[in-house]
């Protein structure tokens, strides 16, 4: 549970210049969290926000057993997840798998452990072997292995409608940019997003490369800017001023110092937003803090803040669902929907027919008009 809490946390975050006239646009969007770190804010709950779509419990057997799960995509039909063994399409009216593909091994169409997996404009499936430098292996949608690949230390790869895709390329490539655009035939269209070499990072943790309402933005590990990426350019989109609470880039390069330090700044920082509103997540001085922003008004408009030392506050956005008020973290987003992972402990509280130890349990919320 608490390993989902630190690779969940997330960010969101909009404001710009006051000097402009109100006639004239925006380049960019700036907020100095550092400014809000102290406020309080309860003018809106999740509740108030969303309202609960579906609940959605996965089967659960012995070919079929789920912990820590991440989100590849989700459509009508399906919800397809998955883990460092496999990936897992699911019916969201059964909650059963339709595929589970597990190609465990070393040989041809297999792979020793997934770090992404992402689908193309055509629903083909792509998994990045996280222990083979760079492969990349391709499968249909009915799991039938295509062809693999060797790129230069990739980190994610994502596809735009058209079938051209977004490179991103994580902290071991030697590259100066931590994005390349390639066409449909695979041709290189350009690079860009200069991205910090001079710092041997102590720890890999990937750049956030994720898309919200139809489009991608990234975000560097170690950077408060998030672009907003398309075929033609990549321009910031909202920076974030963490003042004083800002990590120093020479922190990262010793894991020693890492965790003795990493307490004085706001840090594990990810973001999720829908619409008009920004769900955000991140630590400091043992707290966790889950904020909501009105994206449109750059206001914050709810906050709760666990205390780890304390053990006090909500761990997480409080939501309720069947009469229990649960914390919850939005694991992916989709249009007006968010898609939140909950684990059977939990599950079991506002559900009768899930017991401790089922798969997790799947909350569909939807946007209220």
């Amino acid at each position: 549970m608490m390993k989902n809490i630190i690779y969940t946390l997330a960010f969101l975050f909009l404001v710009g210049s006051c000097t402009r006239t109100p006639s004239e646009k925006k380049a960019y969007a700036v907020i100095d969290l550092a400014e809000n770190i102290d406020k309080t804010a309860n003018e809106k709950t999740l509740n108030d926000i969303f309202e609960l779509e579906r609940i959605i419990p996965l089967e659960t057997n012995d070919s079929f057993l789920l912990s820590i799960v991440s989100f590849v995509e989700v459509n009508d039909q399906e919800i397809i997840l998955y883990d460092h063994n496999a990936v897992y399409y699911i019916n969201k009216g059964s909650g059963k798998p339709r595929l589970i593909l597990n190609k465990k091994g070393r040989g041809p169409g297999e792979y020793i452990r997934i770090f992404d997996a992402t689908l193309d404009n055509q629903d083909n499936l792509f998994i990045f072997d996280s222990n083979a430098k760079g492969k990349l292996l391709k499968y249909t949608k009915n799991g039938e292995f295509v062809d693999s690949s060797y790129g230069d230390s990739t980190g994610k790869v994502r596809f735009f409608d058209d079938g051209s895709y977004i490179v991103n390329h994580n902290h071991q490539s030697n590259l100066e940019y931590s994005i390349s655009i390639y066409d449909t035939l695979g041709n290189l269209s350009r690079r860009n997003i200069p991205k910090d070499n001079t710092i041997d990072f102590a720890i890999i943790k990937p750049d956030a490369l994720n898309k919200f309402n139809g489009e991608y933005y990234l975000k560097q590990t170690s950077g408060d800017t998030i672009y907003h990426v398309t075929h033609q350019k990549s321009e910031p989109y909202l920076v974030l001023d963490k003042g004083d609470y800002k990590m120093p880039m020479e922190i990262y390069a010793s894991l020693k110092t890492l965790n003795e330090e990493k307490s004085k700044y706001i840090q594990q920082d990810s973001h999720r937003f829908i619409a008009n509103y920004g769900l955000i997540n991140y630590l400091y001085d043992d707290k966790l803090y889950s904020d909501i922003f009105d994206i449109e008004t750059e206001k914050l408009i709810s906050r709760d803040v666990f205390n780890y030392e304390k053990k006090e506050g909500n761990l997480g956005f409080p939501f309720l669902v069947n009469g229990v008020q649960i914390s919850i973290f939005p694991d992916f987003a989709s249009d007006s929907k968010l898609y939140c992972v909950i684990q059977a402990e939990v599950a079991s509280k506002f559900l009768s027919s899930v017991s401790e130890f089922d798969n997790p349990v799947i909350l569909e919320l939807k946007l209220k008009k």
